[in-house]
């Protein structure tokens, strides 16, 4: 990612690293099948850990039971040492019958939800952005790392990392507009096979190699 680059040139004396982004296999990805009414699906990947956030994503669930919007389950993906700090966490709020701790998943259905969170306070590239995308679901995502070079104003939200209301404040969006879904997650999956499939870092790389064969 940029974020990557911008780090890395201050260790570098030169000016000559360039930015190519990671590629993801596209073939075995399934896309969603965009549904207008029903529970309303979010799924949460990644290491259970205090800098991936997912204590946000609970505080901004609890936010939006608040409001009274009351029809919807957010399932937390993965394995890591703050998982009794995150049960604990749902329990206090009484989040028991809305967010599932779904442990470590081989074959996730992203297709089968309707919206993906990436909360991760810094995050290097966002592999598991790319894959929402990639299954046609839109993003809602913390505002640092790679996470913002992925998500596009047209592809999802982005909000103060660290911010739990601000997350809450995104999640609404598109609690409230199904159609806003499937058109931000249609521009998602666009989005992310122009720029972030194995084909599209193939090119890249290759593009380098000329380059560099050019300049001898």
């Amino acid at each position: 990612s940029e974020s990557v680059k911008e780090y890395y040139s201050t260790l570098f004396k030169n000016n000559d690293l360039v930015r190519v982004y990671n590629g993801i296999d596209i073939s075995q990805i399934h896309v969603t099948k965009y549904r207008t009414s029903g529970t309303f699906r979010m799924l949460l990947i990644g290491r259970l850990s205090p800098e991936k956030s997912q204590k946000h994503a609970i505080l901004a669930c609890s936010e939006l039971l608040k409001s009274g919007r009351n029809n919807f389950v957010l399932d937390i993906w993965g394995e890591g040492s703050d998982y009794e700090n995150l049960v604990n966490l749902i329990k206090s709020l009484n989040l028991e019958k809305y967010i599932k701790m779904k442990g470590y998943g081989n074959s996730i259905p992203i297709h089968e939800y309707d919206l993906g969170l990436n909360c991760t306070i810094y995050e290097a590239f966002g592999r598991v952005t790319v894959e929402y995308m990639l299954s046609g679901i839109p993003v809602v995502g913390s505002d640092s790392g790679g996470t913002k070079e992925i998500i596009s104003k047209d592809t999802g939200a982005l909000y103060r990392k660290d911010n739990f209301i601000s997350c809450f404040e995104a999640l609404s969006l598109f609690y409230d507009d199904r159609l806003l879904c499937k058109r931000m997650g249609l521009a998602g999956r666009l989005r992310a096979t122009s720029l972030f499939s194995e084909q599209s870092y193939f090119s890249n790389i290759i593009a380098q190699y000329e380059k560099i064969n050019s300049e001898k």
